[in-house]
């Protein structure tokens, strides 16, 4: 489960400030996909078995054109039967990146302005 944070206006028209601009955001993106997985690991409504499934999850950070993408994985095969099946009771990444998302975008901001 993923957003995007498209900021090709912003990053419009600007030369080595933009470039500085882009790491920042890079940064605070990464930063971000961290505490994303560091939350979905602590949070996760299931008990282990293997504790493959709290494992493999990952916080993700990466670039799609000038549209930063970041979120949080589930890695392992059933990952998907977690978050769909049994009426979402064992969902952890959408639950993690609504959690998170609000204070993610303002601190995104903060770095905008």
């Amino acid at each position: 489960m993923a957003f995007q944070i498209n900021i090709s206006g912003a990053m419009r028209g600007m030369d080595a400030a933009g470039e500085k601009a882009r790491f920042a955001v890079e940064s605070y993106g990464k930063a971000a996909a961290a505490k994303l997985e560091r939350t979905a690991k602590s949070e996760a409504p299931w008990t282990d078995r293997t504790g493959n499934a709290r494992q493999t999850l990952r916080g993700v950070a990466g670039w799609e054109g000038d549209a930063l993408r970041v979120g949080v994985t589930g890695n392992m095969e059933y990952s998907p039967y977690l978050e769909f099946r049994w009426n979402g009771r064992f969902a952890i990444l959408w639950p993690t990146v609504n959690k998170l998302r609000a204070e993610i975008l303002r601190g995104m901001g903060g770095l905008l302005k």
